[in-house]
This record gives C-alpha cells, structure tokens and sequence, in this order.
C-alpha cells in the first residue's frame, strides 16, 4: 500500500486534526506549554469543552505544563505520563487506525498526515516499547 501524505498549514488545520484524532481511540506524545501558547488551554477542552472524555495513553515533555497536566488528569480512558526530563521537542505526534499525525508547532502551524497501516503499525509499536519502559 502506497501511504497517502497530507500537508496542512494553519491554526484552523490543527484544530480539524485533533478534533477528528481525539474523538477516538489514540497514543502519542504531546507539549503542553505548546499547546496552552496556541491554543490558550488543553486542546481536548478547546474544541470540546472541560467535559471531554479522551481515550487512549499519552505521553507529556516534563515541563512545568506537562506535571501540573498529569497531576490532574483523572479521565478513566485516558492514562498520561511523563517523559524524562531531558526528552524535548516542539510537535506533537498522534497515532490512530491506519494513521499518524505530527504538528509542528512553527509559525506556521504544520500538520503532516500519514495514512499507512505499516507506518502506523510502525510508531505504534515504537510508543508501546517506550510505555513499557516507563512508569
């Protein structure tokens, strides 16, 4: 199978993304200060409001953002963790079905998307190794 790449730009972009990605089951990895810079909040309670229910695991850069995030969070389908302190990056990555997507958080909000069951497959195996060596 030939993967399918899509290319987005733009604020409006990233919020069609994480509004389809969050309302199903996912893994990935995000930056909460990036995210309250852009979105002024968590992204599930931008486009969903304080009563979303996320399903999946995540895990968090440990900065300040990212500890007070997972000290809070208490969804019963959704487990967050924290990164080692000295993993940083400024993107997020989501895995869902057949599919990855990176944001970037750059001036110009990217988002590049993969459709690619081996692809995903790929990164999904990579988060699952990475979760089995954290706690």
């Amino acid at each position: 199978d030939q993967p399918r790449v899509t290319l987005s730009k733009g604020f409006d972009a990233m919020k069609q993304s994480y509004r389809e990605i969050l309302s199903q089951e996912f893994v990935g990895a995000f930056n909460l200060e990036k995210v309250y810079e852009a979105f002024g909040k968590t992204i599930a309670e931008s486009l969903f409001g304080k009563a979303a229910e996320l399903k999946g695991r995540e895990f968090v850069i440990n900065n300040k953002a990212g500890k007070e995030y997972v000290k809070k969070q208490n969804s019963p389908h959704l487990e967050s963790r924290l990164l080692p302190k000295d993993i940083s990056f400024n993107s997020d990555i989501l895995v869902f079905r057949d599919t990855v997507v990176f944001f970037a958080y750059d001036d110009e909000k990217t988002v590049v998307r993969i459709e690619n069951q081996n692809i995903a497959d790929l990164l999904t195996s990579w988060f699952e190794m990475l979760w089995l060596t954290t706690k």
